[in-house]
């Protein structure tokens, strides 16, 4: 798959600190009372899982959101479970909720996040699905950005190798790190795309930016429910909208959470792959 086919998917992990991203929540212009917004993470891999429980301010003011420290934060499941979330006033930039106990969450199990402020309830669901493997990374030093490097040294790319199995609807999200730091080709991207648009072989799929000698490079593939495909593509659309005189008006993404809540809760299985640019 060429370079130009890849940045033709979806861009998008954007406003929320899910799954590491660390940008603003935008929200309508016109909206300026205060908004919840609810964000949440459960993986399968066992640890303790954070939701983020946060206000909007006036669109006018200067000040970033506010953090909400006072919540009620259950997340239960349909097998019977129940995971109780309790407040980290350490946590950076506030309002971090973290389950009480690692656990890992269940390939077709479904979690419902329940947040109590306030005197309102707020709701989510979301399922866990499957994620096809990472087989491989590859590295090529591209020619032509050896010729004319837009970033001097760095002038590596990092192809992804895999199958996705066609048998069923799948949808992906991925991260990418260099040296350890989330990475990106634009602050407002986040990159999402379906199983049928990347096709069953994913042969040689180019990573976003360059890389020098001695990087590190991190790929991360999260599943998403179809749900969360939609949640991702409207938050593309608003943080990507430039506002011009033939464009849709920006409107707020698909949230799952009931109640007028903004933010999305994400159940995902997650694979990870490291290579390291070596001469």
């Amino acid at each position: 798959m060429t370079r130009q086919l890849y940045t033709y998917i979806l861009l998008i992990i954007g406003g929320m600190s899910l799954l590491g991203c660390n940008e603003p929540y935008h929200i309508d212009e016109q909206t300026t009372e205060p908004q919840v917004v609810i964000e949440g993470l459960i993986t399968d891999e066992s640890m303790n899982h954070y939701v983020r429980v946060t206000k909007t301010v006036d669109f006018y003011s200067e000040e970033g959101s506010v953090p909400v420290d006072d919540a009620s934060v259950i997340v239960t499941d349909n097998q019977g479970n129940t995971y109780n979330y309790s407040y980290q006033p350490e946590a950076e930039r506030g309002g971090y909720y973290y389950s009480d106990i690692a656990f890992a969450g269940e390939r077709g199990v479904a979690y419902t996040l329940t947040v109590t402020m306030e005197g309102e309830e707020y709701s989510a669901l979301d399922s866990l699905r499957r994620v096809t493997t990472i087989d491989s990374l590859g590295v090529e030093l591209n020619e032509d950005e050896f010729e004319d490097p837009e970033d001097e040294g760095r002038y590596y790319e990092v192809l992804l190798y895999t199958r996705e199995p066609q048998d069923t609807e799948d949808y992906y999200l991925f991260k990418y790190y260099r040296n350890g730091l989330p990475f990106k080709d634009d602050d407002s991207d986040v990159y999402v795309s379906d199983d049928s648009y990347l096709g069953e072989n994913i042969d040689g799929l180019a990573t976003p930016g360059w890389f020098a000698l001695g990087d590190s490079i991190t790929v991360e593939m999260y599943s998403l429910t179809v749900d969360g495909f939609k949640y991702y593509s409207d938050l593309s659309n608003l943080l990507n909208n430039d506002g011009g005189f033939f464009g849709s008006p920006p409107v707020n993404p698909q949230s799952n959470i009931s109640n007028g809540a903004m933010g999305y809760f994400q159940v995902s299985a997650v694979v990870r792959k490291s290579v390291i640019i070596e001469d």
